[in-house]
């Protein structure tokens, strides 16, 4: 009987403790511990936000007489810089600030081609992009897109200023159809 006792006594105290435990609660915080009965207050959130700031275009020309269309924009490019914003009391603890200094932003550049002909165009060229004092190249190479279709291509990051414009121009370009 004494063991009896003793056994249904350390069972309660083991849910009793258990019972006790403190933390965060919400299984939307990424510090939620499983099992604590009783929020602490202790909770860190970490959201984003993607600001899309100004943006830049120019057009594809097609400069070949023997084209179906020449002199005519085939090519639409417009850059956006696109900045992530955080908020939430854990992005710290996470690593995750937002870019405090006033002169400068790290700003990931996003290129939209859109298709402006009736066939799929293939362009090959170089699209260079400038934001503040950051500025990018990227070489295409035989990019397919359908009739009237977009293709969306990530430039890479820079550090420019939200306050400018993006400057864009393709170069050294090369127009197909099929």
């Amino acid at each position: 009987m004494k063991k009896l006792v003793f056994i249904l006594v350390a069972i309660a105290a083991i849910f009793g403790i258990q019972s006790c435990k403190k933390g965060c609660t919400d299984n939307t915080a990424f510090n939620y511990v499983k099992g604590v009965k009783h929020d602490d207050g202790s909770c860190l959130y970490c959201d984003s936000t993607t600001a899309i700031l100004n943006f830049g275009y120019c057009y594809g020309y097609d400069r070949n007489s023997a084209s179906t269309y020449f002199n005519q924009n085939v090519l639409l490019i417009e850059v956006a810089p696109h900045e992530i914003v955080y908020s939430g009391n854990g992005c710290k603890q996470l690593g995750l600030a937002n870019n405090e200094s006033t002169d400068c932003t790290n700003m990931t550049l996003v290129a939209i081609l859109t298709n402006e002909t009736g066939a799929t165009l293939v362009t090959s060229g170089n699209i260079y992009t400038a934001v503040g004092n950051g500025s990018l190249t990227i070489t295409l190479s035989s990019l397919s897109i359908r009739p009237n279709g977009q293709d969306t291509i990530v430039l890479g990051t820079v550090c420019g200023s939200n306050s400018f414009n993006p400057q864009v121009t393709l170069e050294n370009y090369s127009f197909q159809y099929h």
